[in-house]
């Protein structure tokens, strides 16, 4: 008879080490179940440790696209200082009007003001970064698929390991049937004087092996059910019952997660070169301001005076430019890393 699948002795040993210690926690007390590989699959994901993480990404995008969404609202801050001046304003001439005299200013100026800024055109900035938040979101959801694909993994080859286990039990008991008939025909034989007792010795030594084979190949199916249960977390005894999933039909399409996930960082690599294209606009925006100080806007007063203005700012950060070559050389090799990983993977 073959050999049990390909497993080390080591291995072998440390299935039924894992059956004999955590199996038990499972079956005492418990009614056999029917499984299928598609509920095997549901109820080792529902009970992953990591799919937790699912609630707290999503979770995280909206409180993402919630902040860049407030870039939107108006900006208030409050400002003050006070400083001493080496110099003050002094006119290099004297008025020859008399009783007329110019104001002497103080070194020691105060002010104290608070701003309203709203923006009217940001370049797309706040956009950019809700895209950003949103496909960061989606990359991580990804990656969980990508480590719930690997457990789909372990799960199918301990289900379909024991399907196969229960095949060769069904092989092994047609063998002892057959061994079973020979041994009877050839003990028949001895009896007779036509046949030797060496023969029966041998039928004998087969059967023999054809009994401890069985029961290898119990002890390996008990501990294959022992952690296919600690995965899907129920109890799986020695009578579960596990259905044969339909033939599935091939196709030449590779449907995997992680060609979704290549895909998805393509698009924040995009995203982020039109980042870097974002930065190098100018931003337009309404401001108010109103405060308190000396001087005020009226520089010939040196008195404490209210004031307030307002009026449109425009702001152009030209610093970006510096970087802006080296920058957009590194995002653009990335989305080419992404396409050849995809373009490997797919090989």
């Amino acid at each position: 008879m073959a050999k049990l699948f390909l497993l080390s002795r080591r291995t072998w040993v440390a299935l039924c080490f894992f059956c004999v210690i955590f199996f038990p926690c499972f079956s005492c007390g418990q009614q056999p179940v029917q499984l299928t590989i598609t509920q095997a699959w549901e109820l080792a994901k529902k009970n992953y440790p990591l799919i937790k993480q699912y609630e707290l990404v999503a979770r995280t995008r909206d409180y993402s696209v919630a902040n860049a969404s407030k870039g939107y609202l108006p900006a208030f801050t409050i400002n003050g200082q006070a400083t001493y001046q080496s110099d003050v304003t002094n006119l290099p001439f004297k008025i020859p009007i008399s009783g007329f005299s110019l104001p002497t200013y103080s070194r020691d100026q105060y002010k104290i003001y608070a701003e309203a800024d709203q923006v009217i055109y940001d370049g797309g900035a706040i956009k950019s970064q809700k895209e950003s938040a949103a496909v960061n979101a989606t990359i991580q959801q990804q990656n969980l698929e990508v480590e719930l694909y690997s457990l789909y993994d372990r799960i199918s080859q301990l289900y379909f390991g024991s399907l196969l286990v229960d095949e060769q039990l069904q092989q092994n008991d047609l063998l002892k049937k057959d061994v079973q008939n020979g041994l009877d025909k050839v003990q028949a034989q001895v009896g007779n004087g036509t046949a030797y007792r060496s023969s029966a010795d041998e039928l004998s030594a087969q059967l023999l092996q054809a009994d401890q084979s069985r029961i290898e190949l119990q002890s390996v199916r008990k501990a294959y059910l022992a952690m296919l249960g600690y995965f899907v977390h129920l109890s799986l005894s020695e009578n579960t019952v596990l259905e044969k999933p339909q033939a599935p039909d091939f196709t030449d399409n590779i449907n995997r997660p992680e060609l979704l996930l290549y895909d998805f960082q393509k698009q924040n690599y995009d995203l982020q070169d039109k980042l870097l294209k974002v930065q190098l606009r100018p931003k337009f925006s309404f401001f108010v301001q109103g405060g308190y100080g000396r001087p005020g806007l009226n520089f010939l007063n040196n008195n404490f005076q209210w004031y307030y203005i307002g009026g449109i700012r425009m702001t152009w950060n030209l610093g970006k430019l510096v970087h802006l070559k080296k920058s957009k050389t590194i995002v653009n090799h990335k989305p080419r890393i992404a396409g050849h990983r995809k373009r490997n993977f797919s090989v």
